[in-house]
């Protein structure tokens, strides 16, 4: 397919910012980008990429040094790597809790302090009714949070040169930056299971139970952890590598003609050692962000500095209802 040049430069980057965008987000907006044939796969990136000879696959896949002959061509050289990076944040991997299936929603902000609101079902009668004429409604206490939720910045900084990277096939770099991307997203993960175990600073860590034989874990247990609920219904459990296969192992899960279990916990090495953590997705966690802008140091990639530019994106996790989650304490 043949498609119209966009003219670019390191000001759309700074628009882009400004407005809370990526790059991509800003092609999009314009005029020349073809709609129906994003329908078709072809990103505002790829679109661009492609109206300059570029490709990102194949034998004729370009290589890095080529993003470099034109100022135009390395502002997508930058972009490039923030949909790489991006794309590998939302690779799902079977066995492992990936971080869309632990939040119940995301929040865009301006800034890095957020003041989340909750609602408070234990304190509140919250049980709807039919009332008389000039009865009362049962109440439900939403308020703001006391603390603020502090955002951090979650990334890596790219330890190579130009010198070192401008052979590269473009395809072979862009796997490397999705693998980057998947290591932010495990460590985004690592940070929302703490703030599940030990609260996002409102003094609202989660609920634990014990097991009902020390260092074993039983069908019982995890009939005691599911039913552990008041209010919501858990749909996911994560847990460390040894807890998985203990619950593997266990004879009514493997008895095909045994009692209905739930799946399996998912592997997630921030879970502490010996506990099993479940959760209602839909409810427990929301992901607080750092709105648009780019996760590459653009700058930087476009002065051939990359050796000094960081990946990174900015964001952090409040509790929606402390209830929508409890932890199994296999030994205690």
């Amino acid at each position: 397919m043949n498609f119209e040049r966009i003219p670019l430069s390191k000001e759309m980057f700074v628009e882009a910012k400004e407005k809370r965008l990526t790059l991509s987000e800003v092609l999009r907006a314009h005029e020349k980008f073809d709609r129906e044939a994003e329908s078709k796969g072809f990103s505002p990136l790829v679109q661009q990429l492609a109206a300059r000879g570029l490709a990102l696959s194949g034998t004729h896949a370009a290589l890095v040094d080529d993003f470099f002959k034109t100022e135009d061509n390395k502002l997508l050289f930058a972009e490039t790597i923030n949909e790489a990076v991006r794309i590998g944040m939302m690779e799902e991997l079977k066995s492992f809790v990936n971080l869309n299936e632990l939040v119940a929603t995301k929040t865009g902000i301006g800034g890095t302090i957020y003041q989340g609101a909750e609602v408070d079902l234990d304190n509140s009668a919250a049980s709807s009714r039919r009332v008389g004429e000039r009865g009362e409604f049962p109440s439900v206490v939403i308020k703001f949070k006391d603390k603020a939720i502090k955002l951090v910045k979650n990334g890596y900084r790219i330890e190579a040169t130009y010198e070192a990277i401008r052979r590269i096939k473009i395809n072979v770099f862009a796997v490397t930056m999705k693998v980057l991307g998947r290591n932010i997203a495990r460590d985004k993960v690592a940070i929302a299971a703490d703030v599940l175990i030990n609260g996002d600073g409102n003094s609202n860590p989660i609920g634990s139970i014990n097991a009902a034989v020390s260092g074993t874990l039983a069908y019982k247990d995890v009939v005691n952890l599911q039913e552990e609920f008041e209010y919501f219904e858990p749909s996911l459990m994560i847990a460390p590598k040894a807890m998985r296969v203990a619950y593997l192992n266990l004879a009514e899960y493997k008895d095909k003609n045994g009692p209905s279990m739930p799946e399996p916990p998912k592997k997630c090495a921030a879970v502490p050692a010996s506990k099993i953590i479940a959760l209602d997705a839909k409810a427990a966690l929301e992901e607080v962000f750092e709105q648009g802008g780019s996760m590459v140091e653009y700058d930087k990639i476009i002065a051939k500095q990359i050796q000094e530019a960081v990946v990174s994106e900015v964001s952090g996790y409040a509790k929606l209802f402390p209830e929508a989650s409890k932890m199994l304490n296999v030994t205690f």
